[in-house]
Formats: C-alpha cells, structure tokens, sequence
C-alpha cells in the first residue's frame, strides 16, 4: 500500500512599488492686480477718486429680475475700473538679484570637486 501526502507548493511574490509625485505645479485661479493705493495721500486724488466712485456708483441701478449677486457685480465693476482709471496698478516690487557672484564662484567650486571625484572613481588614487 502506498501513501500519497500533498505537500502545498507556496510561492512568494516579491513587488517593489514605487510612487511618484508630480513636479508639475497645479496652478488654480488667478493673481488679482494690485492698485497704487499710495496715491490716496494725496489730497486731490483722494478727493478724484471718491467723487468719481460716487458719480459711477449712482448710475447703478437694480431693476426687477436683478438679484443681490447682480448688484453686487456692478458695484464691484464700477469701484474696480475707478480704480484702475485713477490710481493705476502697482508695479510689482523687483525681489533683486540673489545669484551673485559669491554663488556662483562657490558652484564652479562644487562641480570641480565632484568632476575630480568622479574622475578618481574606479582607480587606486
């Protein structure tokens, strides 16, 4: 008489996963530009500015079927391209130049130290 014994056969699997995040900047929205509000110390433009927003702002009207949002819209138009008209966008502020020559000395010193190093690799030196 011969006796059969199964022996379960198991098999590993071995997986190595890696993730990766996009570098890719997810941008939404958009950059408001900014008004040159410093205008405003200004004695006569201060007094341009706010009887222009006045003469614009009663022009605006709220007819029937028009809602809140409507309304505001309009306002918001209005006191928008007074402002753009009258006291103009800001320039945007120069950060400056911030690679300078220290940096750029201490860069060629960097990849001259690892071109040398990459050279030696593999040699008795």
């Amino acid at each position: 008489m011969s006796v059969h014994i199964e022996v379960p056969i198991l098999i590993l699997i071995i997986a190595h996963l890696g993730a990766r995040i996009s570098n890719v900047k997810k941008v939404s929205g958009f950059r408001t530009s900014k008004y040159s509000v410093s205008k405003l110390t200004s004695s006569e433009v201060a007094e341009q500015y706010k009887q222009q927003i006045e003469e614009k702002l009663n022009h605006v009207t709220l007819s029937e079927q028009d809602n809140g949002e409507k309304l505001w819209e309009r306002c918001k138009t209005a006191i928008n391209s007074m402002a753009e008209e009258v006291l103009g966008i800001m320039e945007p502020a120069n950060k400056g130049m911030w690679f300078d020559d220290e940096c750029q000395s201490a860069t060629e010193d960097r990849n001259k130290s690892c071109r040398k190093m990459q050279q030696g690799y593999g040699t008795r030196i």
